[in-house]
């Protein structure tokens, strides 16, 4: 019988993360209820990136209490080969509004901005 053991090393890599635009005019699909747009980006394999926005939109209105919700998911993981997507709602009432999506990961932040027309 014969038993080994090899080393394995993790080499760590630098955090980063690069939105791929910094901004785009976002045409409004005419007669659309809502809208997407997919945010594409890069960072350091399997990162959690966490988003925020100011922007958010009415989802419910429940016995005259308004519930409002942002327009980005809270948080993303990147794939392995470093890229990773996030979707921003985009409703009519944001036709004429610039849209601030915030990203963040391992103390690293970018910025991207929708020009809604």
């Amino acid at each position: 019988m014969v038993v080994g053991c090899s080393k394995t090393e993790v080499l760590e890599q630098p955090s980063y993360l690069n939105i791929i635009k910094d901004s785009i005019h976002f045409n409004y699909p005419v007669g659309a209820a809502s809208s997407y747009y997919m945010v594409d980006y890069k960072a350091t394999p399997l990162s959690r990136i966490s988003w925020t926005s100011q922007d958010s939109f009415v989802s419910s209105i429940v016995a005259g209490k308004v519930e409002k919700m942002s327009v980005v998911n809270y948080s993303t993981y990147t794939r392995d080969d470093s890229t990773g997507r996030q979707g921003v709602f985009i409703d009519s009432t944001f036709i004429g509004d610039t849209l601030n999506i915030y990203a963040e990961s391992d103390n690293k932040r970018d910025t991207f901005l929708i020009l809604v027309k």
